[in-house]
């Protein structure tokens, strides 16, 4: 009987460590099911919703959704999260990958790994025209000025780095991008950091209010997928499909319907020459 006692509680103490070492990876979920689970932020024109018919669209949209033709899987628009919660929608497995996210919020760099970039955005500051304080870079680095942002934007950094001694004029992460002109159209705010993408998207008598005040990008953003630290696997496979798409010319022919001149949302570099 003591015998008999002493093995239940050996299997006891080792189902713990048995149920981790066979805990299914992502890859495996998504070989298994053929789906991967995508995590998604909505940002016009890049990802929308329309609200009546819940239909998508949008350029970063459009890729994964060829991308998961490539890779003959279906992509599952299956959770929407606001900036800043990205990593714990990976860490509690709500999905197999967020399908747009970047190399720029250093926060979450050491919970995530990112794939290959499939574009890349530009970074911008735009100010008001009438506000003083948004002439220069020098002049926007000011006590008095305030930058508006959106909380989990990676924008925050760059403003910090950049303007330090600036005031940030933060909104919640649920907050719709269109606020970020509409601050600095009121007067709420003297600037923010954007892409000409985005501020092409604002009304036209908003972008008439505001005024582009550096002349180069302050940064060049990639938009890459991310996947939770460990899933190699799952990693390959997507820069395996991604990088398929950027050599046969694929990710060119949908971002050419966005941007044809391609000035705007630039290309990742050719693998050839």
């Amino acid at each position: 009987m003591q015998k008999l006692f002493l093995a239940v509680l050996l299997c006891l103490i080792s189902l713990p460590s048995f149920a981790a070492e066979t805990k299914e990876s992502a890859y495996d979920r998504v070989t298994r099911t053929g789906t991967i689970r995508c995590g998604y932020f909505v940002w016009a024109p890049y990802f929308s919703v329309d609200m009546e018919t819940g239909k998508k669209s949008g350029a970063y949209y459009d890729i994964i959704e060829q991308l998961g033709k490539v890779l003959n899987l279906k992509i599952e628009w299956s959770y929407e999260y606001t900036l800043g919660q990205q990593v714990e929608a990976l860490r509690t497995g709500k999905v197999d990958a967020l399908c747009a996210d970047g190399s720029f919020t250093r926060s979450a760099m050491p919970y995530v790994t990112y794939s290959e970039p499939y574009m890349f955005l530009l970074g911008y500051v735009y100010g008001a025209k009438e506000s003083p304080r948004a002439r220069n870079f020098e002049t926007l680095n000011n006590e008095k000025t305030r930058f508006t942002l959106i909380d989990g934007d990676g924008s925050a950094e760059y403003v910090q780095m950049y303007f330090p001694k600036a005031q940030l004029l933060s909104m919640p992460s649920t907050s719709d991008p269109s606020q970020l002109a509409l601050n600095i159209v009121t007067g709420k705010a003297d600037a923010m950091f954007n892409d000409p993408v985005t501020f092409a998207y604002y009304r036209e008598e908003d972008r008439a209010k505001m005024v582009r005040v550096s002349d180069k990008p302050v940064a060049i953003l990639p938009l890459n997928m991310s996947v939770a630290k460990g899933e190699s696997d799952l990693l390959d496979m997507l820069n395996q499909g991604i990088d398929l798409m950027n050599d046969t010319g694929m990710l060119d022919k949908i971002l050419d319907q966005y941007d044809p001149s391609g000035e705007l949302l630039k290309r990742p570099q050719k693998r050839y020459r």
